[in-house]
């Protein structure tokens, strides 16, 4: 039997709600205890194998962010006292890109810029707060136009604009952290900035609200000594803190919403009880260390400023019946993967379908994540620079060839001088039609045009006249552009 990290295991669900709120799109927060209740007290606290299945505890919907922590504060001090050790996940960003601490507070790392947030950040009984005006007056380290956008207010506010700034990651930071970048890359649905405030989807207000509320709940006297924050206070690893907090992200899971039941609540209860299920079978431990395709500089980054989502790099772990799955993770008897000496991720097949077929994926949002999950894991890309590696990734999940990879050559500069050129209007030349259609026409920043010359009437005779294909006909039209 494994032994467990934790005993209890929180999600909430965060919401920067400018009035008081109940029900779909607030806040809510699930408790599961891996263990049935009156357990604990016949074994160790930090020792052991699970008695019952993870079952449901509490279950809440506080209206405001201030009775919220006041809730969560509570429930985290109980759980100490009776001696079981809790993960407690929150859904919103805990960090900033790389540099970001450094142009606000003149100090480096998360600390201080989550002290400063909380200096600045105010919140009233019924959700009162001065977000947009904080994040305002923080764009002023910019000099002109700063990273933060997004003003939802009828009001006009300094230094806050309504639409997004231009010169992210030129004379702005990044416009997501690592994580989101990752996540995206691996075939994750488009990131949500940090530096949005408004919009749908938007999670910039939940983080800034959402930060300072970690720290009041840090600071709490019955917790203060017992809580670390992953990754910035324990490093990428397993923590050992008696209360470990988190960022997470429960669309990462898949949900089952019980009749009449919000997808909100739905969502931390099926996150809560996943992190149950594995950490049960030893395989929430290595989620801790994050993903293997981090780069030492990037693992530097995320435990200094940015953090990490718990969970993202590891889709199989967080979507697929855990009955397949060993608590080294390894793959079924026969089935080749990693533990089979080949080098190759495990290939896993689902065992609870009727004897004789496969069970198949069926959420197009997972097919699709793991689709590029596998071609990143592939393909043998670690002697690039970061941004090569996303473009040989996208080239490999284009044809489902890994072996492209080897063969890409990249002079020094060239992702830099596409972005320049895409982002300057220049157009885009394909040498055949399948190409052209595949291009994502709404990803291209200035409207790009499209460009393929195989079915251009003077390709057939100009090909004759130089004696060669008409696909180097074709390429040869595109001379004059």
């Amino acid at each position: 039997m494994s032994v467990a990290l934790f005993d209890s295991y929180l999600v909430v669900d965060w919401s920067a709600a400018g009035a008081p709120k109940r029900g779909k799109d607030s806040i809510w927060f699930a408790l599961i205890r891996g263990e049935r209740e009156g357990a604990q007290e016949s074994r160790p606290r930090s020792a052991g194998p699970r008695v019952d299945g993870p079952s449901l505890q509490r279950l809440e919907n506080p209206s405001t962010r201030i009775e919220a922590i006041r809730l969560i504060a509570d429930l985290l001090a109980e759980e100490r006292a009776a001696g079981r050790r809790v993960l407690a996940g929150f859904d919103f960003p805990f960090g900033y890109p790389t540099g970001v601490a450094k142009q606000i507070t003149g100090d480096v790392g998360w600390a201080p810029l989550w002290r400063r947030l909380s200096d600045d950040i105010t919140e009233g009984d019924a959700n009162q707060t001065n977000r947009l005006a904080v994040a305002g007056a923080l764009n002023g380290a910019w000099g002109g136009d700063g990273p933060f956008w997004g003003n939802g207010a009828k009001a006009e506010i300094d230094g806050l604009g309504r639409k997004k700034p231009q010169g992210y990651g030129e004379a702005l930071p990044s416009e997501f952290r690592i994580v989101e970048r990752i996540q995206h890359a691996a075939g994750g649905p488009r990131p949500k900035s940090v530096w949005q405030l408004a919009g749908a989807g938007a999670v910039g207000s939940q983080a800034l609200t959402g930060v300072p509320a970690l720290q009041r709940l840090r600071a709490d006297p019955r917790l203060a000594d017992a809580v670390q924050v992953w990754p910035f206070e324990t490093g990428l690893a397993p923590p050992r803190a008696e209360i470990c907090i988190a960022e997470v992200y429960p669309s990462l899971c898949a949900i089952e919403q019980r009749p009449g039941e919000p997808k909100d609540a739905a969502q931390v209860r099926a996150t809560a009880t996943r992190f149950a299920e594995l950490d049960a079978r030893g395989l929430l431990r290595p989620i801790f260390a994050g993903p293997d395709t981090l780069s030492a500089d990037e693992r530097r980054r995320v435990v200094a400023e940015e953090a990490w989502i718990l969970g993202v790099g590891f889709l199989r772990e967080m979507r697929e019946d855990l009955s397949v799955l060993s608590a080294r993770g390894a793959p079924p008897a026969g089935v080749p993967g990693k533990g089979q000496g080949d080098g190759r991720p495990a290939l896993r097949l689902v065992s609870s379908a009727p004897k004789g077929r496969l069970r198949y994926e069926r959420d197009p949002e997972a097919i699709y994540a793991e689709s590029f999950a596998t071609a990143r894991r592939e393909a043998r890309v670690g002697h690039m620079p970061p941004q090569m590696v996303e473009v040989a990734v996208r080239m490999v999940h284009a044809c489902g060839i890994p072996e492209i990879a080897d063969r890409l050559a990249f002079s020094t500069g060239a992702w830099e001088a596409g972005r320049a050129a895409l982002r300057a209007g220049h157009p885009v030349f394909c040498d055949c039609e399948m190409v052209a259609s595949g291009i994502i026409r709404r990803a291209l920043p200035a409207g790009n045009e499209v460009i393929w010359t195989l079915n251009d009437p003077r390709t057939p005779d100009l090909a004759k006249d130089i004696g060669n294909t008409r696909s180097a006909a074709a390429v040869e039209l595109w001379g004059p552009r």
